[in-house]
């Protein structure tokens, strides 16, 4: 590297890292809905009665937080904040965001990325006609809330000659209050409480704050789904549970839907692994058998590949053909049909190694594993096997 090239320092690089969009997903953020919201509130001073003023205030939410996964309760969350704020303050809500935090650091194999958590985000809003999801991933929410209000600064400054000015509100948990640090530089603050104690404790640390200012910017809101949590919707999401949450209502239809997709497409990757794997040790385990017959002298010279079984090894084949062909046929997705091998092809077709290739090349075939093939292709993949206890 020459001398004369410029390296940004790091401290500039780090801050330019930091506001870069997030890899995955597109870094614009969607403010249709509140250039929507602000026409309608953008109605002259002389028309709605109240007296002329240089400026016009309105807010905007941010709940920030995993949202692992997002579900009623944050957006029942944004909209009691809402009206709390709508109260207090000296203008109309124009736009609540759901802001997925930042992956800070490895995930775990079952933990959904920042790119599929600010999906889910978007997923979730659709209806709605002031709530978006933020598509940056930040490790604080005030961070969140100051980024936003630039945005909202720069583009709706002035609306129909009127100029406007943004206050940005954050979202916590009532618990939030015993670790939250509060001070002159923290965005105006909304705090959810499920119950009657959480709001004893919120107004417990509004009465503490020593300075005025402080205590004027903290509210609290109660919870419209007080029941839900992030770590029960896991579990039900996990134990597969979708007919409860369906009616629970916990979840939008559009997250629902996208969980149990996503859920499906992990058990079939998984059930794949899975017959891939026993075809390999089957051809492992003959090829270990040959080995051993010959070294023993107890295989027939004259045996080839293609001859028909005889004896007690062909019926145990057929009967093995027979009870595994029609768990195959009963078998209605692809899904169950390779559950059906797993469970119960591999175990029950042990005469001969053959047939068991054979099985695993039908079943590639009829669950798509093998794309566009017709059904002898996976039949000549064996070409030795006899026609006698091929599945029919």
């Amino acid at each position: 590297m020459h001398l004369w090239e410029w390296r940004p320092p790091p401290s500039s690089f780090r801050r330019w890292h930091r506001w870069a969009p997030a890899p995955g997903g597109p870094g614009q953020l969607q403010l249709d809905k509140a250039a929507q919201r602000l026409q309608e509130f953008a109605v002259p001073d002389e028309l709605d009665g109240t007296a002329p003023r240089a400026r016009r205030r309105a807010a905007f939410l941010v709940l920030w937080g995993s949202l692992n996964p997002v579900h009623a309760g944050h957006l029942t969350a944004l909209e009691a904040a809402a009206e709390a704020v709508s109260a207090k303050a000296k203008g109309p809500v124009v736009a609540g965001f759901l802001a997925p935090s930042v992956d800070e650091e490895e995930l775990e194999n079952d933990q959904p990325s920042f790119a599929q958590r600010r999906h889910l985000c978007a997923l979730a809003c659709t209806d709605s006609d002031w709530i978006e999801a933020c598509p940056w991933g930040r490790s604080s929410s005030s961070k969140v809330v100051r980024k936003i209000h630039k945005h909202l600064q720069e583009r709706f400054s002035r609306v129909n000659g009127i100029a406007w000015e943004f206050e940005g509100w954050q979202i916590a948990s009532a618990d939030a209050a015993l670790v939250l640090p509060l001070k002159r530089s923290s965005p105006r603050t909304v705090f959810v409480a499920h119950d009657e104690s959480d709001r004893c404790l919120v107004r417990s640390y509004i009465a503490g704050c020593e300075q005025e200012k402080i205590a004027r910017s903290v509210l609290v809101a109660m919870s419209r789904y007080p029941g839900v949590t992030s770590a029960e919707v896991r579990r039900l999401v996990s134990a597969r549970e979708w007919d409860r949450l369906t009616e629970r209502g916990w979840l939008a239809p559009a997250v629902l839907e996208r969980l149990q997709t996503q859920a499906e497409s992990a058990e079939l990757e998984r059930l794949r692994a899975k017959v891939e794997a026993q075809a390999a040790a089957l051809v492992c385990r003959r090829a270990g058998a040959d080995a051993a017959e010959a070294e023993a002298g107890l295989r027939d010279s004259t045996w080839r590949p293609g001859v028909a079984l005889t004896g007690r090894a062909e019926a145990d084949a057929v009967q093995a053909d027979e009870a595994a062909a029609a768990t195959l046929d009963d078998c209605p997705s692809e899904l169950e049909v390779l559950q059906a091998v797993v469970e119960a092809g591999f175990s029950a077709c042990s005469a001969t190694v053959a047939w068991d290739l054979q099985l695993v090349g039908d079943a590639a075939v009829r669950t798509g594993m093998v794309a566009g093939a017709p059904p002898a292709a996976a039949s000549d993949a064996c070409p030795g096997t006899p026609r006698s206890v091929r599945p029919g």
